[in-house]
């Protein structure tokens, strides 16, 4: 079976109104920089539809693919934590924009969920370790005392003694 012009054309991007749903299997995640997103960009996970999705070009069909440029951090930051990957089946709503609690920005209220019942693991670790220097260093190991100057030998403990000169 060869590929047809159809192959490859872009889906059309999902520009949501407030109470919109994008429900279906995600087949690919790709990404896309412009002025306002550098590299690396922001991701664009295109799903085929199970239920017909509204754009700003009409309505695509179920079995149909749509784009959603994931380009506001709340719906970025729940795909994340959702370690969405191709095959997994979704469903993203938006609320609209809404006001922050102390009312100083709006911002895009997005939920997204996996409906395909992949168990979901928290990283409770936060931000990774560095990776170790393989800078040489001159300073002490931790809780070893400092070594003295010219002499390559410890320090003593008494902080501040006289020295002969």
């Amino acid at each position: 079976m060869g590929a047809s012009p159809k192959d490859f054309e872009y889906a059309p991007g999902w520009v949501p109104e407030p109470g919109s749903i994008a429900q279906g299997v995600v087949t690919s995640i790709t990404r896309r920089s412009n002025e306002y997103h550098p590299p690396p960009g922001y991701p664009i996970v295109t799903i085929r539809l199970d239920e017909p999705a509204t754009t700003h070009n009409g309505t695509v069909n179920a079995g149909d693919e749509l784009a959603v440029h994931v380009q506001h951090a709340m719906l970025e930051d729940q795909l994340r934590d959702l370690r969405v990957q191709p095959g997994d089946e979704i469903v993203i709503w938006y609320g609209g924009q809404k006001d922050s609690v102390d009312g100083k920005r709006r911002y895009h209220n997005f939920r997204a969920r996996r409906l395909d019942g992949a168990p979901i693991t928290f990283d409770w670790g936060g931000t990774p370790e560095p990776p170790a220097s393989d800078v040489p260093s001159e300073f002490p190991a931790y809780g070893e005392p400092p070594v003295q100057a010219g002499t390559g030998a410890p320090d003593d403990d008494i902080p501040f003694a006289p020295s002969a000169i």
